[in-house]
């Protein structure tokens, strides 16, 4: 079998030597609870029906993808299964991997239809698949072992179609029809990691609602930021309005598909009440449930100035905790103190002073580094 080459992976058919290296990301915590104990003979022998590649990072091996077949020319399709060491979580390597895999199976082995399962807890997966292409189709019940509590759980199943387009009569590429649905908006599908940017406050005049305006203009090359401006008209969140397998408000659902298209979120928000505010805690509230924010990578700029004695410490130690628990992984060198008032916004409603600017940019270069930028 050849070797596969994506933009951040290459993988290739396994190897006796990597068994070491399996077995060790395979008993790391968090694999072994969504793969149980590796089976004797893992990863060679275990799973003859099973074809196996190695994910080589930077040609290190960091994880596994697996497919089988089913070659009955009427039921006809490929399932597949990853995994990736955890380190390298939130870097965009496991999403590359899958795609790669996809396009094998489409353009080299002539499926139209791939699928694979999920346990419904499992959000980094869940990220990762819906960012390739994939598509939720349905929650099968009691359908896979929790490794952690030994009850059977329950699983999403997903699929991704690839067929040519029945109105053009000429021979299609697999692999080009595949860009005709992509995993993500079209905005998205360029070079450029896509930032969001979210302010924690709703004041007209704020500050930290500047500063985020103003990284739009200062965003280094290959970034893109954009400013999310509708947290104000989220509802208040109750967990009986985002049900596992139902529809969520249509305002909702618009946030989801903007973080499920964003690269890395970057906050700037003040400090209410010795924590996070109100509204930008039922912004994060909302965010839970669609697990869009696990595994990405975040940083937060901080403009609290001389009138608070803190520095906003109390909201971001709530913004830290927060996103801790939602599995987002905190770049701590692209969080910025950068203290600011409001002589320092100007009437334009930006920022002005260029070494504030120049550290700004800088920051989210940090936060972009993360994603592969």
């Amino acid at each position: 079998m050849p070797e596969l080459n994506g933009e951040r992976v290459t993988l290739r058919p396994l190897e006796a030597g990597d068994a070491e290296t399996l077995l060790t990301i395979h008993r790391t915590p968090e694999v072994a609870r969504w793969w149980g104990q590796p089976d004797d003979g893992f990863p060679m022998t275990d799973e003859p029906e099973a074809t196996r590649f190695a994910i080589l990072i930077d040609g290190r091996v960091a994880g596994m993808v697996q497919y089988s077949e089913e070659p009955e020319p009427d039921y006809r399709y490929a399932e597949i299964d990853i995994f990736l060491d955890p380190a390298e979580h939130g870097r965009g390597a496991g999403t590359d991997a899958v795609r790669v895999i996809v396009g094998h199976l489409v353009e080299d082995h002539g499926h139209h239809r791939v699928t694979l399962a999920t346990a419904v807890e499992n959000v980094v997966a869940l990220r990762c698949y819906e960012k390739a292409g994939f598509r939720r189709i349905g929650v099968a019940q009691a359908a896979g072992r929790n490794y952690v509590t030994g009850e059977m759980d329950d699983e999403w199943l997903l699929e991704r179609v690839v067929l040519p387009p029945k109105d053009d009569a000429s021979p299609v590429s697999p692999r080009a029809t595949m860009k005709r649905i992509p995993a993500r908006p079209e905005s998205a599908m360029t070079s450029d990691r896509r930032i969001l940017l979210i302010s924690g406050s709703l004041r007209a005049a704020s500050t930290n609602t500047a500063l985020l305006r103003t990284l739009v203009g200062v965003s280094p090359a290959g970034v893109r930021a954009e400013p999310y401006g509708e947290m104000g008209k989220l509802p208040h969140f109750n967990p009986d309005d985002d049900p596992v397998d139902g529809p969520v408000d249509a305002r909702v659902a618009a946030f989801r598909e903007q973080l499920a298209a964003a690269d890395a979120l970057m906050f700037c928000t003040p400090e209410y009440a010795g924590a996070l505010p109100g509204s930008l805690k039922n912004l994060l509230d909302w965010s839970v449930g669609g697990g869009e924010t696990y595994g990405m990578p975040v940083a937060w700029t901080n403009v609290s100035g001389p009138a608070a004695p803190t520095g906003g410490a109390g909201a971001h130690d709530s913004l830290r905790a927060v996103l801790t628990y939602t599995g987002s992984v905190i770049i701590d060198s692209a969080c910025l103190r950068l203290p600011l008032t409001r002589a320092d916004v100007g009437d334009d409603g930006l920022v002005a002073d260029p070494e504030a600017r120049r550290r700004a940019s800088k920051a989210l270069t940090e936060l972009a580094r993360a994603v592969g930028t």
